[in-house]
């Protein structure tokens, strides 16, 4: 299955529904990102234990600092470098924020640690999947040139611009 199969039926959904999708990609990223962050700090593979299920909780901070900075406004139409850059500056703030309620907390069995190694993953994550769907996008532009009819149509041009 290729990248470009796996958007275009996406690309259909309402607005809402696409926002909705970016939400919970980025949801699963956050969640997974603080399950590597345990296993890469204390080789943690199974259930959380003691305090841990509010780490995972606090990761979902995440939501408004991704609202507010307009992650969700255009969710495919700006999936490139600038959205990229948007992404690594929100989870910047969000790992911050993070980072504080980790230390703030103090909750039993949870590395201060996780406040900086979470929201690098996060980030490898979140950002990850944007560049994949950059990529397939992409992919599907370069397809829908390919198999146009092979005539050029300028808007604005009138029967001038139309060239075969």
């Amino acid at each position: 299955m290729s990248v470009t199969t796996l958007f275009t039926p996406v690309l259909s959904w309402s607005r809402r529904a696409k926002q909705a999708f970016a939400l919970l990609a980025d949801v699963l990223a956050a969640l997974v990102a603080v399950w590597l962050a345990f296993y890469l700090r204390i080789e943690q593979v199974g259930m959380p234990v003691q305090q841990q299920l509010n780490a995972y909780a606090a990761a979902l901070l995440f939501v408004p600092v991704f609202i507010r900075l307009g992650l969700y406004r255009a969710v495919f139409r700006y999936a490139g470098m600038r959205a990229l850059a948007a992404t690594a500056m929100a989870v910047g703030i969000y790992g911050s924020v993070f980072f504080a309620v980790l230390l703030i907390a103090r909750w039993e069995g949870v590395p201060r640690s996780l406040g900086l190694i979470q929201p690098l993953v996060f980030l490898l994550l979140a950002g990850g999947w944007r560049v994949l769907a950059r990529y397939g996008l992409l992919q599907m532009a370069g397809a829908a040139q390919k198999n146009a009819t092979g005539q050029l149509l300028m808007h604005g041009a009138g029967g001038a611009g139309v060239h075969t």
